[in-house]
């Protein structure tokens, strides 16, 4: 009896994978959100831009980009000078929401492309940034939290635990909360740039 052999995996297309719809505009905050809010072939680019602390705002690389672009929006502003330069010889900054970004694109030409093609061109793109500082994480004192959350400024009973237990991570020696413990890890990280 002979064995079947399989050929190699078929590789997946651009116009198989389906639109991520949520993901705009949600600020990420910990590495493992961005398999969640990212379509698969940008993925891997999103890691690289986190490590390497940049901002990305937005991302599609799904069917409904096929003969358009994928794209990675970026927040400029939040970069450092170096990776600013960078980014510019991807595409001028825009005004967008009261920030500059600047749009990272990949053509799409056709349902044959494939979802590995868009996935090496992105992460060729953004392993020529470098890393920066975190300077984007927001941090809050527990009186802005107070206000945010319209608490009266001299209501004790609404205290730090109260907001850790909101989800926020509250860092005892600047005595600020952060959206998360990583972004607490790498907006206090020390870089040389």
């Amino acid at each position: 009896m002979s064995e079947l052999r399989e050929g190699p995996p078929k590789p997946q297309l651009i116009s198989e994978v389906e639109p991520i719809e949520e993901s705009t505009n949600r600020m990420i905050v910990t590495k493992a959100q961005i398999k969640k809010l990212v379509e698969r072939p940008l993925v891997p680019a999103c890691e690289i831009f986190w490590d390497k602390n940049v901002e990305t705002l937005s991302s599609s690389a799904n069917r409904k980009n096929i003969d358009r672009t994928a794209f990675i929006v970026l927040n400029f502003d939040s970069m450092s000078a170096e990776n600013q330069a960078m980014a510019k010889e991807f595409s001028d900054p825009i005004e967008h929401d009261g920030m500059r970004t600047v749009n990272i694109e990949i053509p799409i030409k056709g349902e044959s492309v494939t979802v590995e093609e868009i996935e090496r061109k992105a992460v060729e793109i953004a392993e020529k940034f470098k890393k920066q500082k975190m300077t984007w994480a927001p941090r809050y004192t527990i009186e802005q939290l107070r206000e945010i959350y319209t608490i009266d400024p001299d209501d004790e009973s609404f205290g730090v635990d109260g907001f850790v237990k909101e989800g926020y991570y509250y860092d005892e020696d600047s005595k600020l909360f952060y959206l998360s413990e990583e972004h607490f890890k790498k907006a206090t990280e020390e870089i040389e740039e």
